[in-house]
């Protein structure tokens, strides 16, 4: 046998595995999207070559549930996630990841400035997690004691599903747990977890605008 011979066979059944695995995803993914369609009177989308996705309308804004493929530090990882579009487009950035980034975080952005570690006060969530932002009052403010008890409690009640990712970037929010949600309870605890840190920003926002915080937050677009 030649060698690209063994090379074709070798391609063909990875694609079929990795064809087999999307299937298995999908199907369990579909139906506890689906009842959350009905709920949320959005809609259940199932796509061919990617996981099939939730969209539906929270407070005039549009929130997308799914699940993809990330990489991180050379390494592939799927995340449930829940992006939020139409919020405030701001220079005000922050970020939520386990304490296991510690070593590679970075604490610089191009838009925003330096960044720097935001404590809570709340020893169990500062010790499983690592926050940071370039407005630290605004950082408290938006990951209240209420939030954090939630992430705390999601992170002990879903341990092979632990938050991995929540920030935001241009007019949105992303929030991202690792793994692939096949349960309606953890699909509707995760919205809900969401829906509230989402809540959080944009009250924050309301806050920047009317003028209750800094300067220079908002940013006209």
């Amino acid at each position: 046998m030649h060698v690209w011979e063994i090379v074709l066979i070798f391609l063909v059944l990875s694609g079929i595995r990795v064809w087999v695995l999307h299937r298995r995803a999908s199907k369990a993914m579909a139906a506890p999207l689906q009842r959350l369609a009905l709920e949320f009177g959005g809609d259940f989308t199932p796509r061919m070559f990617f996981l099939p996705k939730l969209t539906f309308r929270h407070q005039n804004r549009s929130v997308e549930i799914s699940a993809t493929s990330t990489s991180i530090r050379g390494q592939r990882n799927v995340d449930t996630y829940a992006l939020f579009s139409g919020l405030e487009v701001t220079d005000f950035k922050f970020r939520l990841q386990p304490d296991s980034f510690r070593a590679d975080m970075d604490f610089g952005d191009l838009n925003a400035g330096p960044q720097t570690m935001v404590k809570t006060g709340n020893s169990a969530f500062d010790k499983m997690f690592i926050l940071t932002g370039n407005d630290a009052e605004s950082v408290r403010s938006i990951f209240s004691p209420e939030i954090l008890e939630k992430i705390l409690l999601w992170d002990q009640q879903s341990p092979q599903h632990p938050v991995s990712d929540i920030r935001p970037y241009d007019d949105k929010l992303v929030c991202r747990v690792k793994g692939i949600l096949s349960s309606y309870s953890d699909y509707r605890r995760f919205i809900d977890i969401a829906i509230a840190c989402c809540d959080q920003v944009v009250a924050e926002q309301g806050k920047r605008k009317r003028g209750g915080r800094g300067e220079g937050w908002i940013v006209n677009r």
